[in-house]
């Protein structure tokens, strides 16, 4: 009996993961929004989470709206089912993970796939985290985009030069955004790729390490402002003549907390 009681107090505690306030499993259900051209739509050609069906988000090159060939195709989400927000200013946390998958012709655009976004209008639109593949010879560059200061501020990442999954075609990744968006040095971001915390750099050449989490302000001063997650595909196609590019999104939860494991 006391060797079982040491075996137990030694033994670490593993506690179940909180249930997510949002859990989608590529349906259209519980979305408080979509982009107005309707390019997204639930489809059975890809699917990650065993259900049979994703979300498809349509890109289209020729976006009358959308200047410089740009495209989108989102999913937005405000609310939580209970009615609490996502986010507001002066400050929260929140956990999203989801599965992506893109096309062949997302190599020929730069493609967002993440963001936090205000939703008052474009006098007001700023990020706290807008993410973007971009096609490189090796698969693997994305960037990083806020604006807590009202000036976007970039950081950048090659996964495949540090040897963690680059974001290729053809096959789903998990991304998972952590973060604690405050108005004060407190503030912090931390994003995973398939598992693995992503590294990043102040400069596009990657001399000048940004670390794992980025830290500070995070919120921009819009007093009052609510903030809404959007995936999807949203970005501007490169001169090559491809017309349309596809991505699928599956599986999505969010807690309105971080480090959720």
């Amino acid at each position: 009996m006391k060797t079982l009681c040491w075996l137990l107090l030694a033994a670490p505690l593993t506690l179940p993961a909180a249930e997510p306030l949002f859990h989608n499993r590529g349906t259209l259900d519980g979305f408080t929004g979509a982009n107005q051209r309707a390019k997204v739509k639930e489809s059975r050609a890809q699917d990650r989470d065993g259900n049979g069906r994703s979300l498809e988000c349509l890109m289209l090159r020729k976006e009358p709206d959308t200047p410089n060939h740009g495209c989108h195709a989102e999913v937005h989400l405000a609310r939580f089912t209970d009615g609490s927000s996502l986010g507001r200013n002066p400050g929260f946390q929140g956990t999203t993970v989801y599965q992506v998958y893109f096309d062949k012709n997302c190599d020929a655009a730069s493609v967002g796939f993440f963001q936090y976004k205000n939703h008052a209008g474009p006098a007001h639109w700023k990020y706290l985290v807008a993410l973007w593949r971009v096609p490189d010879k090796h698969g693997g560059e994305i960037h990083f985009q806020v604006n807590p200061t009202g000036k976007s501020e970039y950081h950048y990442a090659a996964l495949s030069a540090t040897h963690r999954t680059a974001l290729v075609t053809d096959r789903w990744h998990e991304v998972r955004v952590n973060g604690n968006f405050t108005n004060d040095a407190s503030g912090w971001v931390e994003i995973s790729i398939n598992g693995k915390l992503v590294e990043w750099f102040h400069d596009r050449a990657r001399k000048q390490p940004a670390g794992i989490r980025i830290r500070g302000k995070m919120l921009p001063d819009l007093p009052g402002s609510e903030w809404q997650l959007q995936l999807g595909g949203y970005g501007f196609f490169k001169d090559q003549q491809t017309e349309r590019a596809t991505v699928w999104i599956d599986d999505i939860r969010v807690w309105n907390k971080f480090n959720v494991r």
